[in-house]
């Protein structure tokens, strides 16, 4: 079948990744640097794959997390005048840079804040490898767990 256009530019990273690969003993510079690392045990497709997963999950937690943060702030006017007047003392009438990210102490909260409110994961499952006891009832291995990430960021006990 032809390839859609993001395989084409995905594939292409893939194809010069393989050009630059760094030396066996050096540290990986990206992911694409850590599946090319295993392209013996995974195919161009899984590293294509997972770079699209990879890319789309990035991409739509980061914009769920800036609408949700700025939904926060309109319902918070306070919060919103502490964070704007915390960047305009640490960045002033500059751009930021990554140079500032360290000192954006409560811009770095109110994110997380904004992240335990409202998770960009709606949950998560994780299969027992050893027997868990829950208020005396014990579950087997190879039980499919569910934690509903909602749930536990805002349970009030």
């Amino acid at each position: 079948r032809p390839l859609r256009p993001g395989d084409k530019v995905i594939y292409e990273s893939i194809d010069r990744g393989m050009q630059d690969l760094p030396a066996p003993d050096a540290a990986p510079r990206d992911l694409l640097d850590i599946l090319l690392s295993a392209r013996d045990q995974i195919s161009r497709e899984d590293i294509r794959h997972e770079l699209f997963i990879f890319f789309l999950a990035g991409h739509e937690t980061t914009a769920l997390t800036l609408t949700w943060t700025l939904r926060e702030l309109t319902r918070n006017p306070d919060v919103l005048a502490k964070l704007r007047a915390e960047i305009e003392q640490v960045v002033g009438d500059g751009e930021p840079t990554a140079d500032h990210l360290n000192q954006l102490v409560y811009t770095g909260m109110v994110l997380k804040e904004t992240l335990r409110m409202h998770a960009p994961v709606a949950g998560l499952s994780r299969q027992l490898t050893e027997p868990l006891t829950v208020d005396n009832v014990t579950l087997p291995v190879g039980t499919t767990c569910m934690v509903a990430i909602h749930r536990l960021h805002n349970d009030p006990t």
